[in-house]
């Protein structure tokens, strides 16, 4: 668990692009696409991918080139994606009871330290399926403008991890 908040922390401080709406249908509409489907999307949606090996993507918005999304592939589809999500403490605590209230309680784990640029306190709730694993992680730093949530969802696959 903690080498995934660690592999979602690298772009924690990103501020939020994906509608306060998001929700878990919406970050499932792309698990299981294609690249070239993926790119399609990011085109439409005014977004740029650039690779970052590992079979892993970054999704950028163009405009500022904030980092939106992290994309990973096995076999040439979606297995794994992290999306930045809107909202401070009140959204994630919403999104919370809103995933409890539709697949139960979630697990979670809580990491706090001091780095050299300040706090660093993450939450994070795994909510695990036969099908599907979802992850709301929660960021905080020494200040309100570096709070940011990732919403990710993860597949089975027989690809490491």
């Amino acid at each position: 668990m903690k080498s995934r908040i660690c592999r979602f922390a690298i772009a924690s401080l990103a501020l939020a692009a994906v509608p306060a709406t998001a929700s878990f249908s919406d970050a499932q509409l792309r698990i299981g696409v294609t690249e070239s489907d993926l790119a399609s999307w990011a085109i439409k949606s005014g977004y740029e991918l650039k690779p970052s090996g590992d079979e892993r993507w970054w999704a950028y918005r163009k405009s500022d080139n904030e980092i939106i999304g992290i994309f990973r592939f096995c076999r040439g589809k979606v297995f794994e994606q992290a999306l930045t999500v809107q909202g401070g403490a009140s959204a994630f605590i919403k999104r919370v009871a809103q995933f409890n209230h539709q697949y139960g309680t979630g697990q979670y784990s809580v990491e706090s330290s001091l780095e050299s640029v300040g706090d660093r306190n993450v939450i994070e709730v795994v909510w695990r399926r036969a099908d599907q694993i979802t992850t709301l992680t929660f960021f905080a730093g020494s200040s309100p403008v570096s709070e940011t949530q990732w919403l990710g969802t993860t597949i089975p696959s027989n690809c490491r991890s």
